[in-house]
């Protein structure tokens, strides 16, 4: 089985200057500027589809199938993003939540992770401190999308974000070249297969991270964060022709007090795809789990089985644990791998 981790690798920031490019003008792109060009290319995706430039936008449901802007995002919960120009500074401001899971990643152009929130409050954003003139900043709010009671309080939830500033200014990055982008990010994500951990994949600073790792997952997990925030798993089953079942039993998932653990299929591009049933996601929040706790999941097969999961041709399948305890740094508590059912 080979696994991925979803970790992110040391970037070299670019340089870019102050004299706008013209628009047609392709800049050439070699690997060692790929997490830049690669970040600004995912900042204009979501400008582009969510209007978040200077302002915050928020998704009300999971993020529509046509619209995964994102390598294996999550469903378990609701996204909301915003893209700042720091040229001027501008201050986050985050409400309370009443003890409902909601983090707020700030990315900088390099894929570093300068600044990760839980706490309510007001926290001052400036070119300096975030190491670039641009930030992606993007928060998690949970939700139970069966419960209307829950999803309206995670709705006020997110409304309670927003930014102070005094002009959002404009975004304005190079045309990297765009046929040697889509070619970087399809051998990086190929390489993502063998990664054992993302561990080493996310941080603050390229000192926090391992190089390689960094690179690869800035290809097949952008915007991922640092192991103490959460960890991902990603596993890619021998036998994932889209027939062969597998299961996989958890117990006493290492996850925050206030936090979750879950379980979500992709397809071999690593995005959600679209089933009959609707059913692409397992959390700590919904699962059937047996007598002793245990949650046994069905990757495939019959669909009547509690914890079912569709899967396809090429599928693999991510474990998240959101502020892990310390099993899971340890080694008291090891991630099983699914197998092959009898």
């Amino acid at each position: 089985m080979k696994i991925g981790h979803i970790t992110t690798l040391t970037s070299i920031l670019l340089t870019l200057g102050s004299t706008p490019l013209k628009a047609e003008e392709v800049v050439p792109l070699t690997i060692e500027h790929f997490p830049t060009a690669e970040t600004h290319h995912m900042m204009k995706v979501a400008i582009d589809n969510f209007d978040c430039f200077g302002q915050w936008a928020h998704l009300r449901g999971f993020t529509p199938m046509d619209q995964q802007t994102v390598v294996r995002m999550n469903r378990d919960t609701l996204y909301s993003s915003i893209v700042l120009d720091l040229t001027e500074p501008a201050t986050l401001v985050k409400g309370d939540t009443q003890g409902r899971y909601q983090s707020v990643l700030v990315m900088n152009e390099g894929h570093f992770a300068k600044l990760v929130a839980y706490e309510p409050g007001e926290y001052e954003l400036t070119q300096e401190a975030m190491g670039s003139r641009y930030v992606a900043i993007i928060a998690r709010t949970l939700v139970d999308a069966e419960d209307p009671e829950d999803v309206a309080a995670a709705h006020k939830a997110q409304d309670g974000l927003g930014v102070k500033q005094k002009s959002k200014g404009r975004f304005d990055v190079p045309n990297w070249d765009p046929e040697a982008l889509g070619e970087m990010r399809e051998a990086l994500k190929t390489l993502g297969n063998y990664l054992p951990s993302r561990d080493h994949s996310f941080g603050a600073s390229i000192e926090d991270v391992d190089p390689i790792d960094h690179l690869v997952s800035t290809a097949d997990a952008w915007g991922g964060w640092k192991p103490e925030h959460a960890v991902y798993r990603n596993f890619v089953p021998q036998q994932n022709d889209g027939k062969t079942a597998y299961t996989l039993t958890l117990k006493d998932v290492p996850a925050g007090d206030n936090a979750f653990w879950s379980i979500s299929v992709y397809n071999e591009e690593g995005f959600f795809q679209e089933n009959q049933s609707g059913r692409y996601v397992v959390n700590s929040r919904t699962p059937q789990a047996d007598e002793n706790g245990a949650v046994t999941i069905h990757f495939g097969g019959d669909s009547s089985r509690p914890n079912f999961l569709p899967i396809m041709p090429g599928w693999n399948y991510m474990l998240r644990i959101y502020l892990p305890k310390k099993p899971y740094f340890d080694g008291t508590w090891s991630a099983p791998e699914a197998q092959a059912a009898k």
